[in-house]
């Protein structure tokens, strides 16, 4: 009786120090809508989203969508690299011939959003409104 209460033991052991040990997996949920600007025609416009609460490891862009109430785009691809203050610029074309105007690192379609009133959301996890 005493070998088993031995292996018992030791078996409990071995899930306390392995089976109990959870990585934490990091995604996109630090990511947030950090600025938006519009021309009055709706041709010029940018979104801009960056991480939040110093986080390096928000690479899980892929298949992700910052959507507004008429248009959607999916991330194609992850994020590489550490995401610490890292920050996304979603143009449009015309935002891309503005002299001294940086690179986007995403174009999207005129009149991504609303000029007057639109809800810009990232995902689920964070939503701006204006109206």
């Amino acid at each position: 009786m005493r070998p088993l209460h031995l292996v018992s033991r030791a078996l409990a052991c071995l899930v306390v120090l392995f089976g109990g040990a959870v990585p934490a997996l990091c995604g996109v949920h630090l990511w947030r809508v950090k600025e938006i600007f519009s021309n009055p025609g709706g041709t010029i416009q940018f979104v801009e989203i960056a991480t939040c609460c110093g986080s390096t490891t928000e690479v899980f862009l892929s298949g992700q969508a910052l959507s507004s109430n008429s248009h959607s785009f999916t991330f194609p691809a992850n994020a590489s690299g550490s995401t610490l203050n890292k920050h996304l610029l979603l143009a449009t074309s015309a935002f891309t011939t503005l002299p001294g105007a940086p690179t986007p690192d995403y174009i999207i379609p005129d009149n991504f959003f609303s000029t007057t009133a639109d809800t810009i959301s990232f995902s689920v996890y964070d939503t701006l409104v204006f109206a």
